[in-house]
C-alpha cells in the first residue's frame, strides 16, 4: 500500500484539556512551515464532563485521561497550564497512564542556543535568547522575552508579553502574569506568584505572592 511520505514522518498528538484552545492554531502554523514536523490532532482528553459541550473547532474528546492508553503510539500535550500545581499533578496522571509528552513551540521561535526539555507550549513571537534553559512543561505565551543566561524551572506559567531580563531564575511552579517585566539577576521562587503588570526588581520568595497596582477610576 502506498503511503506519501507526509503521512510517514506525522506525529499524531492527543491534547489533554481544554482550556487553552490556541495551541490548535500552533500547530496550524507548524504545519505550514516548511521545515516543521507535521503533527495532526486527533482530539482531545478530558476527565471534567462539564467541559463536553465547548466548542473544539471540529476536534471532539475521545476520553479521560485514563483513556490515553487507547492511544499507543502517539504524543501528548498537556494545556492545563494557569493552575501550575494542578498543571504538575495532571502531568504526573498522564505519565502514569503512559503519556508521551512533545513540545508545541510556535515555528517563529529561534531555540538556537536553548536548552529546552519536554511538554513545553511556547507561543507566537515568544524570544527565548542564548544560553537560557527551559525545564519541563512550562506554558509560554504570546510575545514574551526571556532574556539571556535565564533558567526557568518546571510547570511554570508565564503570560504575554512579558520581559524577563539577563540571569533570572524562575523555579518550578511560578505563575508569572502578563505584562510583567523585571530587572537582571532576579530569583522568582517555587510556586510564588506574580500578578499582571508587575516590575519586579527584588527576588520573590517561595510561595509569596506579588500583585501590581489596579486600576483607579479618576473621572
Amino acid at each position: 500500500m502506498f503511503v506519501s511520505v507526509w503521512a510517514r514522518f506525522v506525529k499524531t498528538v492527543l491534547i489533554a484539556g481544554t482550556g487553552y484552545l490556541e495551541v490548535l492554531r500552533i500547530i496550524d502554523d507548524i504545519n505550514k512551515a516548511d521545515d516543521c514536523e507535521k503533527l495532526k490532532v486527533i482530539g482531545f482528553l478530558d476527565d471534567n464532563v462539564e467541559n463536553r459541550s465547548r466548542n473544539l473547532y471540529g476536534h471532539q474528546i475521545l476520553g479521560g485521561f485514563k483513556d490515553i492508553k487507547r492511544f499507543e503510539g502517539s504524543y501528548t500535550i498537556n494545556t492545563i497550564a494557569r493552575n501550575t500545581r494542578l498543571r504538575r499533578r495532571t502531568t504526573d496522571l498522564l505519565t502514569g497512564y503512559g503519556a508521551i509528552f512533545i513540545n508545541i513551540v510556535h515555528p517563529g521561535v529561534c531555540l538556537s542556543g536553548v536548552t529546552l526539555g519536554t511538554g513545553n507550549i511556547i507561543g507566537r513571537g515568544t524570544v527565548i535568547e542564548p544560553g537560557t534553559k527551559v525545564g519541563d512543561h512550562n506554558v509560554i505565551l504570546h510575545n514574551t522575552v526571556v532574556a539571556h543566561d535565564s533558567e526557568i524551572g518546571s510547570y511554570c506559567f508565564i503570560g504575554n508579553n512579558c520581559s524577563l531580563q539577563g540571569a533570572n531564575s524562575i523555579e518550578d511552579e511560578v505563575y508569572v502574569g502578563s505584562g510583567t517585566t523585571s530587572v537582571p539577576n532576579i530569583v522568582f521562587g517555587s510556586r510564588s506568584q506574580i500578578g499582571i503588570n508587575c516590575a519586579v526588581v527584588l527576588d520573590v520568595a517561595s510561595d509569596s505572592v506579588l500583585i501590581s497596582s489596579p486600576a483607579r477610576r479618576l473621572r
